[in-house]
């Protein structure tokens, strides 16, 4: 009797084995895919292992009547009174679970396999005493003294696990497709890869060869005794476009060089490239502004001093004389570098106003015949007066259309980018004339101010509206009247050009539209 009972035992247990390899082959179906089928392997054979460490069966053998004969709980045999009730119940066809349809079933099939839930309210009854979840198997067996066989499984820590590593599972995927991020673990000999979708993703259908050698150089490294971690970034093709991605890879566990596994993650910089380069640029821009912030100080400091060095001078020698004559010509003096550092300190406001985007503009219609031939008037008195053109023979005229026109702009900003080129026109012609005018085409006019003076080198044409810039430094000026007619021009919505011949004339011209 106790060899029948041991052999019995033994059975048992390997049709529990077979049980919970075909329970959870099943559950395995459900498993999201994670990588490639060794992977799927692999988590198959950890839920067995787990399920084989933590399962003890429990069963009973009944009679052809369906009375029960025999009773083992966790491996060992009870009381056949122990138990009266519950899922291993005295009579096999009184539980609750043999149902009419059931036993149809274990008749045609011999064999009945179902996952019971207590917690469920048809099984009510049962008194388990706590809500758990079984397997349960009713086999029909050949044998004098018995013919059914009930095999219990308490499966409920297995399948609170297995739900706790699919919900991890399922948190990691969804955290690295939102994050972009992949996580990859692999054997570098076997290369039995588990891997996030969003790993394979970030490298694309084609790796690009370069990378993929890198990558493989790196690993035999590791064979060969590299303990260092790898990071490379590189371009990669996907399909939604050129991706930037950033490869890191280390070392997780080493037992020998036949099994080295490691860690690799990549992630999508494309947004961080971007950034990068942004932030490269803007460098560059505020090293370039650096520069020029430097040379401009540098620049207003020397531009300051020289009138403020002869007002300081000449109002010594104003103040230390008595002769009429020369109190006279010192006042003149002081007066005309007063003039020129005033024209020097609106024009630096003027130009940081406009860089700052801070200067308002206000928009009025402008007669231009009459505002050119003011502008031409005070000019003409201009040479008659100031002793700096004393020794000069221009002729000023004006080519202008017979019927008055207008242009709606910031008349400010419009009169001084005239008269400033009106000045520089004047300054570097000794004899000869000087001319302004204008024509429209559409909506745009195009106004010239020509003159036949000396004229600007090829080579000395670009630096032309660089600030503080001076051609020629016997000339008197600061180097700001081009440049702020470009920026005054910029902000209106003109544009400025220059076209000059060497000893023989300049003419620059700039365009504005019919309104601002």
């Amino acid at each position: 009797m106790e060899i029948i009972i041991a052999a019995i035992v033994i059975i048992v247990v390997i049709t529990a084995a077979l049980v919970v390899f075909i329970l959870h082959s099943q559950k395995s179906k459900e498993i999201k895919e994670l990588g490639q089928s060794d992977s799927r392997a692999d988590l198959l054979r950890e839920k067995l292992a787990l399920i084989y460490a933590e399962s003890t069966p429990n069963f009973a053998l009944y009679s052809e009547a369906g009375e029960r004969k025999l009773l083992v709980m966790n491996g060992v045999k009870c009381d056949n009174q122990f138990v009266s009730g519950g899922i291993l119940c005295n009579n096999l066809f009184e539980n609750p679970i043999l149902t009419t349809e059931f036993q149809e079933k274990l008749h045609h099939e011999k064999s009945i396999d179902c996952k019971l839930d207590t917690s469920e309210n048809i099984y009510s009854n049962l008194n388990t005493g706590n809500n758990a979840i079984y397997h349960v198997t009713i086999k029909e067996i050949e044998n004098q003294e018995y013919k059914y066989m009930v095999i219990l499984l308490d499966i409920t820590t297995n399948i609170e696990n297995i739900q706790e590593k699919e919900k991890f599972r399922a948190l990691v995927e969804f955290a690295t497709i939102r994050s972009s991020v992949g996580i990859a673990y692999y054997n570098i000999r076997r290369r039995n890869i588990t891997a996030t979708k969003s790993w394979y993703k970030n490298l694309g259908p084609n790796l690009p060869p370069k990378i993929k050698e890198s990558i493989e150089t790196y690993l035999q490294s590791v064979v060969n005794g590299n303990r260092n971690s790898f990071t490379i970034d590189f371009e990669t093709q996907t399909p939604t476009g050129t991706t930037w991605i950033r490869e890191h890879i280390f070392i997780h566990t080493i037992t020998d060089k036949d099994n080295i596994e490691v860690i690799d993650l990549n992630m999508d910089i494309t947004n961080l490239k971007e950034s990068e380069n942004i932030l490269i640029v803007l460098n560059k821009q505020v090293m370039e502004t650096k520069k020029e912030s430097d040379k401009f100080l540098n620049s207003i400091s020397h531009e300051v001093r020289t009138p403020l060095n002869s007002i300081v001078g000449f109002s010594n020698l104003f103040v230390n004389t008595s002769n009429t004559e020369e109190k006279k010509k010192f006042e003149e003096i002081i007066h005309t570098n007063i003039n020129q550092l005033i024209e020097l300190v609106n024009n630096i406001i003027l130009i940081a106003r406009i860089d700052a985007h801070t200067i308002r503009l206000i928009e009025e219609p402008i007669p231009i015949n009459q505002m050119l031939k003011t502008l031409l008037e005070e000019s003409v008195q201009m040479l008659k007066e100031d002793k700096a053109y004393a020794d000069k023979n221009i002729i000023l005229t004006a080519n202008l259309p017979q019927n008055e026109n207008y242009i709606t702009t910031d008349k400010k900003l419009f009169v001084q980018v005239f008269a400033n080129l009106l000045s520089n026109a004047l300054k570097f012609t000794q004899n000869g004339t000087v001319t302004i005018g204008y024509t429209k085409e559409n909506s745009l006019y195009r106004f010239c101010v020509t003159d036949t003076g000396i004229g600007i080198a090829p080579e000395n044409m670009e630096k032309l509206f660089d600030r503080f810039e001076k051609i020629n430094t016997f000339t008197q000026g600061t180097g700001l009247g081009l440049p702020l007619c470009k920026s005054i021009l910029q902000t209106i919505g003109g544009e400025i050009s220059v076209k000059s011949i060497l000893h023989q004339g300049t003419e620059f011209s700039f365009t504005l539209p019919e309104k601002l």
